[in-house]
């Protein structure tokens, strides 16, 4: 996607989105353990390795499991993610210095 590094909001809000989107699909898994774990009230996940935890849902609910509610994840990330991409573009761009000379500095005389 070439032409996405020209496009000055459309080009940053996608790149953010799309990584952060990846790094998601990746971790969530670990997220679906972190949220059994805290929300554990019957102990059954108790001094128990994550990836213990992970075996025992897939075993039990299959692999789909560890991808539940990704979706909404997904798009509340890829949203809020390139929003900032678009913000740090702008302040990146903003605060690069130029390489023009002040207008009050005269130019060197020959």
């Amino acid at each position: 996607l070439p032409e996405l590094n020209s496009m000055a909001v459309l080009g940053p809000f996608v790149k953010g989105g799309v990584c952060a989107s990846v790094g998601w699909v990746a971790a969530w898994p670990f997220e679906v353990v972190k949220n059994r774990v805290q929300a554990d009230v019957s102990m059954s996940y108790h001094n128990k390795s994550v990836s213990v935890i992970l075996q025992q849902i897939v075993r039990d609910e299959g692999a789909r499991a560890l991808f539940r509610g990704i979706l909404p994840g997904l798009c509340k990330s890829f949203v809020s993610n390139g929003a900032a991409m678009i913000a740090l573009h702008f302040t990146q761009r903003s605060l690069a210095p130029t390489h023009e000379p002040p207008p009050h500095v005269a130019a060197p005389s020959q």
